[in-house]
């Protein structure tokens, strides 16, 4: 039963290397359209997937079948990236560097790649996908990246990032574990300063979910100290020539620096793309005004959008949808049909 859980949703075509920092590698997966959907002559447009995991975990393999089928069945090549976790990597010159550097890989390198097994790839129709802490990034690929992507279909993610956690502390599933704060030792023993990760194993057990590195997550949350780890990392300092580490201080992180990393106030100065955002109306860990305070933003801007927040469901509702479900039918499809009519692909 744990080996089937620790496999992918669905095998990819292909698997690279589109980077390396140092020890630490990143891969990237391709999933090709099978003949199945009916081949067109003309080149694919690109998916590309982030995945979610609070910004300290996760990896290319978890994501949402159904979505990824869908897109497929629209004949898109669908990628889905790994990239550097925090804190061994700083969110800004770390993580948000791998995700700015994809766009450059998928639009130069992977073409050739592709034409080698028989595709073609549209390399100006790009959407971004992201769930959670991957929703983020992938509304910060309009400030990223050099060309802003064909549009964003942003998953139960966070838009205002002066605005975290907020339900968990209250009355979240998060707000009745007592989780406490991560010892220098503990901190020391579940991170990897050496080689930066860009990836951990996906859970496969209650145990592996209560991880001293989840728990490390879950305190980030209970704490709310998410922009100050993510903007300044864990602090470090010497001990009788030891290095301990400790979480940073609550309100650490400056109003200017989260302006930067924030969706709800770039949208005053950066133009985005159409965005459709889904999530849960239960969601435990970011209120539903993420979606609706940013939707009223995108409306400001005269920018295409819609939302869907689905009743009675929590954080991560598509994670275990089947091809062919209610969520697949009822949320995912008409989120990737929308998608398809707006940047024109259908």
């Amino acid at each position: 039963m744990d080996d089937d859980r620790k496999k992918p949703p669905m095998e990819p075509s292909l698997t690279y290397t589109y980077k390396q920092v140092e020890n630490t590698i990143i891969n990237l997966d391709v999933f090709l359209p099978s003949k199945r959907y009916g081949a067109r002559n003309i080149p694919s447009p690109i998916m590309l997937f982030i995945h979610g995991g609070a910004w300290i975990g996760g990896n290319r393999q978890e994501f949402s079948r159904p979505v990824f089928e869908e897109f497929l069945s629209h004949e898109f090549v669908v990628v889905s990236t790994d990239y550097r976790l925090v804190p061994e990597s700083s969110f800004v010159n770390g993580q948000l560097e791998d995700i700015r550097d994809v766009e450059t890989w998928i639009k130069t390198e992977m073409p050739s790649k592709l034409k080698d097994h028989g595709f073609d790839v549209q390399t100006e129709q790009v959407v971004v996908v992201g769930g959670s802490a991957g929703a983020l990034l992938a509304l910060l690929t309009p400030k990223l990246w050099k060309t802003k992507p064909s549009a964003i279909l942003a998953i139960y993610g966070p838009t205002n990032m002066h605005r975290l956690p907020r339900r968990t502390t209250t009355t979240g599933p998060l707000a009745s574990l007592k989780i406490p704060c991560p010892s220098p030792e503990t901190l020391k023993e579940i991170t990897n300063y050496d080689c930066p990760p860009s990836n951990t194993p996906r859970p496969t057990s209650a145990a592996e979910w209560l991880s001293p590195r989840t728990k490390m997550g879950i305190y980030m949350f209970r704490s709310e100290t998410v922009v100050d780890l993510l903007l300044h990392g864990l602090t470090q300092t010497e001990q009788d020539g030891k290095r301990l580490l400790a979480f940073p201080q609550a309100g650490s992180a400056t109003k200017e620096e989260i302006d930067q990393i924030s969706p709800l106030q770039l949208c005053e100065t950066i133009e985005y793309p159409p965005v459709y955002q889904y999530t849960g109306a239960q969601d435990g860990l970011f209120e539903t005004c993420h979606v609706t305070d940013f939707a009223a933003a995108l409306e400001k801007q005269g920018i295409p959008h819609k939302e869907h927040i689905v009743p009675g469901v929590d954080h991560a509702f598509d994670m275990g949808a089947k091809v062919g479900d209610d969520v697949h039918l009822n949320v995912i499809k008409p989120a990737v049909d929308w998608i398809v009519q707006v940047v024109g692909s259908s």
